[in-house]
């Protein structure tokens, strides 16, 4: 995956997770689900961003 489609990827689920947690509970399993997923995203990113560098 490309930088930019992650980048994008991030922006898409940090929104959807942030309407889920407005319309529901942080703790409802749905929010849960998305931040598990953003963090997926967030780590693919770092790696991705730290394997440009060397």
């Amino acid at each position: 995956m490309k930088m930019q489609e992650i980048i994008a990827n991030i922006e898409e689920k940090r929104k959807e997770m942030i309407e889920i947690a407005l319309t529901s509970s942080f703790n409802d399993e749905k929010v849960i689900q998305a931040s598990d997923k953003l963090d997926q995203l967030l780590n693919q990113y770092e790696a991705l961003k730290n394997s440009n560098k060397k």
